[in-house]
């Protein structure tokens, strides 16, 4: 859909606090133009702090982009279990001026189509994943 190379580091069961250790050499060193990020579930599934994961989070974004890229963040916004991540995901596109699509997942989580468990989406609901990144980013991008 972008119409240039995309490469996925994106590691099953990470953590804020594990990407961030691995930023640099998977991520920055890359020198990407625009970044997608979708990361907190795994800390709230593992009972890591909201302060911490944002506080982790807005280090990685931060750090995007001081080397000039675009941040699109695919937040999580879970009623009730979300422990208040879904309005920490508002607070840091406000602070960082990133892009933000405030449930990355919604329409997808709870409709078995598009699962392949509980929690994680199958290939249909990736791709209507990258769907929304895709629209979230084409009024930034140069070309259509």
């Amino acid at each position: 859909m972008l119409s240039m190379p995309v490469i996925n580091v994106g590691v099953p069961g990470d953590t804020t606090g594990s990407t961030l250790r691995r930023l640099e050499q998977d991520v920055l060193s890359q020198s990407p133009k625009i970044v997608f990020i979708t990361l907190g579930g795994n800390d709230l599934k593992n009972g890591i702090s909201k302060e911490t994961a944002f506080e982790n989070l807005k280090i990685i974004v931060e750090k995007i982009q001081a080397k000039g890229a675009l941040v699109v963040i695919g937040g999580i916004s879970i009623p009730f279990w979300g422990k208040g991540f879904g309005e920490s995901y508002d607070i840091l596109a406000k602070e960082t001026g990133a892009v933000l699509i405030p449930n990355i997942f919604e329409g997808i989580i709870g409709d078995s189509k598009l699962m392949s468990d509980s929690i994680h989406p199958n290939a249909r609901g990736y791709e209507i994943m990258a769907e929304m990144f895709y629209k979230a980013v084409k009024p930034y991008l140069n070309h259509d």
